[in-house]
């Protein structure tokens, strides 16, 4: 993209995604000219099948995957100048999978949310960061527990508390509440809500649960086979129309208050 045209990109939303392209190989794409935008905070839900690129999308966002063709900006300027150091202050990460194959407390593996920062020795506000965190999601109990001998569901928040721990300007969350119950899923999006509304940071998440984007997220991106299908408000662009067109069933979408609840159908 030329500097004319990236000048052109308008400077009212923070972080900008335009005509991103990603492929293993030249005969197969897994994004195709993907573009959206994101305002100054908000939680924006990135939806699809398996295999309709959302991982994918999220890596090339933070440059964990390089696009081959496309910008990521970010107040205007591009992510793909950025150092490593850098990209990892402006971003927290919580990965698919959250497994550890090394022993560490859940207290230093939410301190190690903090690296992009400490110097030689962390300071009182470092391990302030972490004990807030550590309250924040339920683990006291666990806090000098090795995270590996915790179930999946606690490793998943010791992770979000990590990530949150970095006070990250943009978060970044891959099926974030995949291994947690019911309880848990609903507490970890009121802190994410909540914080979303204190720091008024940016929070991509992909999920495949179509009610909890609805209930959460402020804006839903539809992928379908690497292209954006969809993308809007949920209470408008998660519809019967939409829905069957990118996952194949027929829901039936029941209303409470401005929140759409989806029940899919049997065939």
């Amino acid at each position: 993209m030329s500097a004319e045209n990236l000048e052109k990109m308008t400077k009212d939303v923070c972080l900008q995604i335009h005509g991103i392209t990603f492929g293993y190989s030249s005969k197969r794409e897994v994004l195709t000219r993907v573009t959206f935008d994101c305002a100054k905070s908000g939680i924006y839900a990135i939806l699809g099948p398996n295999g309709s690129g959302k991982s994918t999308l999220l890596k090339c966002i933070m440059q964990l995957q390089h696009a081959s063709a496309g910008a990521v900006l970010f107040n205007g300027e591009s992510l793909m100048d950025k150092s490593v150091r850098e990209l990892s202050q402006l971003f927290g990460y919580v990965p698919q999978d959250c497994s550890t194959n090394f022993p560490i407390t859940v207290f230093d593996r939410i301190l190690l949310g903090r690296k992009p920062y400490i110097g030689w020795n962390p300071t009182d506000y470092d391990l302030d960061m972490v004990e807030k965190n550590i309250c924040m999601f339920g683990l006291e109990p666990y806090a000098l527990k090795y995270v590996n001998e915790l179930s999946g569901g606690e490793r998943q928040r010791v992770m979000i508390a990590a990530a949150l721990a970095k006070e990250p300007q943009i978060l970044v969350f891959d099926e974030p509440t995949s291994s947690l119950d019911i309880k848990h899923q609903i507490d970890v999006m009121k802190h994410v809500r909540s914080i979303v509304q204190e720091k008024s940071i940016i929070v991509l998440i992909a999920v495949h649960d179509l009610n909890l984007a609805a209930q959460y997220a402020d804006q839903v991106v539809i992928l379908k086979k690497g292209s954006v299908f969809s993308q809007g408000a949920p209470g408008t662009t998660l519809n019967k129309e939409n829905i069957r067109a990118v996952y194949d069933i027929d829901v039936a979408i029941y209303k409470r208050g401005d929140v759409n609840h989806i029940v899919p159908l049997e065939s």
